[in-house]
């Protein structure tokens, strides 16, 4: 007979509980849309480097909540019509900051005096993304007999 009362209470709380689960609040700022930040530490802005050499690009991705899930970025010629040299992600478990380091070689194809713009890449965890103001570099080909190549 005591099983028997102690079961008449834990029913109907057990059901009572499971139905008055209260909602937890989310941290303060993980609510809404990721606030994410994204710049190209390096190359900077007026940099010039040879046509065949290795650029070291340098991506900072942040994202206060602890969203971010990926960074990269994309290297291309100025303008409308100029295609894509190359273009580069590499993702994660979510943080809230990080900086990745990549090396690049810059095609030995390209023309003297040319333009490459360097965006940064940054991703949230679910997807949204952001591009950082570009960084423009200089390309010199190397002609025959040039001291500096």
């Amino acid at each position: 007979m005591r099983c028997g009362a102690i079961g008449a209470l834990v029913v109907p709380l057990a059901a009572t509980s499971a139905c008055d689960v209260p909602s937890r609040p989310l941290p303060a700022g993980v609510e809404g849309e990721p606030r994410l930040r994204v710049e190209v530490v390096s190359p900077v802005t007026n940099e010039a480097f040879p046509s065949g050499d290795t650029v070291v690009v340098v991506v900072r991705g942040q994202e206060d909540t602890g969203r971010l899930g990926g960074v990269g970025f994309v290297a291309r010629r100025p303008g409308p019509q100029m295609p894509t040299l190359d273009s580069v992600v590499v993702r994660f478990d979510p943080v809230a900051d990080t900086v990745v380091r990549f090396t690049w070689a810059l095609p030995v194809s390209l023309a003297s005096n040319i333009q490459i713009d360097f965006y940064g890449l940054a991703f949230a965890s679910a997807g949204q993304g952001a591009i950082s103001k570009p960084q423009h570099v200089i390309v010199l080909a190397c002609t025959p007999g040039a001291i500096w190549c």
